[in-house]
């Protein structure tokens, strides 16, 4: 529909300017055949330069290039959440094709690593570094197991005092997590503030599980340089901007991801239903388009596109899932040592079925490139700054 406004609007636009043309300045000399459609002159008297059809501009005046300014109907952010190390090639190759497709619709993505994420590329992926930064991507900061902030592995930090818990939490985020033994690599540097250092500045959101210890490890966080925390489910309508552990809140009005519709059991991510019978009804523009012009606030909608990388490419759970967990739903952790050649309980998605995916994605960042602002959360605490 937006589409055919666009053309409809441009269509007419240009009819305005060519009509334009037919008004020469009252001095200016009548002559029929000059192109221009002049005072005294209509389409009887004159019609080859009063139709409107033909009707030109003098060739001494450049013709305008119709445009048109459309008002952002709400804000966009493409999370993008790094964790693949199993098949890591592959996750390196999924990022940069990301940061390509973000940079040619002249917009950032934000991209959240784990610490682990972000050693495995600094040692064997340099390029995606580069272009991380090269690009200015906006670079936030996740976990995953083995670390202690996610559910069934916080025993390195259960049961300790309050100061040796606060103390074990920051070496978590400053030195690197073992992923076989779930402890830490003394020496080297790891988590939120090896982010910081590899990119310079401190990641800008960090999400985090919300877990009993939470309170302990949002405000090191914070300390750390951390200006937004990702906690769904905290989204005000009325006041999108909200804070907690003196952080923002990353606002969530919209979430384009799962959903359910009749005949399909359970709500299911868009890039699992792109190759059979019920593609049509998980069409991720098609639900941004819906649900972004329903908005009715009289603000605009915070609109949250979140995806794994692994997603563009593999089908089932999280590759590394059975290192850490007893089967493919995640119904209990296990206890260290990890075996870090557990069997992957994914599956490679075809190659037709992985162009499915990346074209799905991809027509909803070019659309979101016209009709919407897109903002990560770096921009995010800009506007919520502009609103005190």
């Amino acid at each position: 529909m937006r589409k055919m406004q666009f053309i409809s609007f441009t269509l007419m636009l240009l009819l305005t300017v060519s009509l334009s043309a037919c008004s020469a300045g009252p001095t200016a000399e009548v002559i029929c055949g000059d192109g221009i459609c002049s005072d005294g002159e209509d389409a009887s008297s004159c019609a080859t330069d009063c139709d409107a059809d033909l009707a030109v501009l003098p060739s001494s005046t450049p013709q305008p290039t119709p445009t048109e300014v459309i008002e952002p109907i709400g804000y966009i952010t493409f999370a993008v959440y790094v964790s693949d190390f199993v098949n890591h090639e592959k996750s390196a190759q999924t990022v940069l094709a990301l940061i390509d497709l973000f940079t040619a619709n002249g917009m950032r993505g934000e991209f959240y690593l784990s610490g682990q994420m972000a050693q495995l590329f600094s040692q064997e992926y340099g390029e995606v570094i580069d272009r991380l930064g090269a690009t200015d991507m906006t670079i936030s900061y996740h976990v995953q197991p083995p670390h202690p902030q996610i559910p069934g592995f916080q025993g390195p930090v259960t049961g300790l005092p309050v100061d040796q818990t606060l103390a074990m939490i920051t070496r978590y985020e400053t030195e690197r997590l073992d992923l076989e033994t779930g402890g830490l690599i003394a020496g080297e540097p790891g988590g939120y503030r090896y982010l910081e250092q590899l990119f310079g500045k401190p990641p800008v959101a960090v999400e985090t599980p919300r877990t009993p210890g939470s309170g302990f490890a949002l405000p090191i966080f914070t300390r750390l340089g951390a200006q937004v925390v990702v906690l769904p489910g905290v989204a005000n309508p009325q006041q999108p901007f909200i804070s907690q552990y003196e952080m923002l809140v990353r606002p969530e009005d919209i979430t384009i991801d799962r959903w359910q519709v009749e005949g399909v059991d359970g709500a299911r991510g868009w890039w699992e239903m792109q190759s059979n019978e019920f593609s049509s009804a998980f069409d991720p523009l098609d639900r941004l388009q819906i649900l972004t012009e329903a908005w009715d606030s009289e603000r605009l909608p915070f609109v949250l596109v979140p995806i794994d990388e692994f997603s563009f490419y593999r089908a089932g759970p999280a590759p590394w899932t059975l290192i850490y967990y007893q089967d493919g739903e995640r119904s209990g952790p296990k206890a260290p040592s990890f075996d870090l050649n557990a069997p992957d309980p994914s599956a490679a998605r075809p190659e037709s079925d992985q162009q499915a995916v990346w074209e799905a994605y991809a027509d909803m960042v070019e659309w979101a490139g016209v009709y919407l602002e897109p903002v990560t959360s770096a921009e995010i605490t800009v506007l919520a700054g502009a609103t005190e």
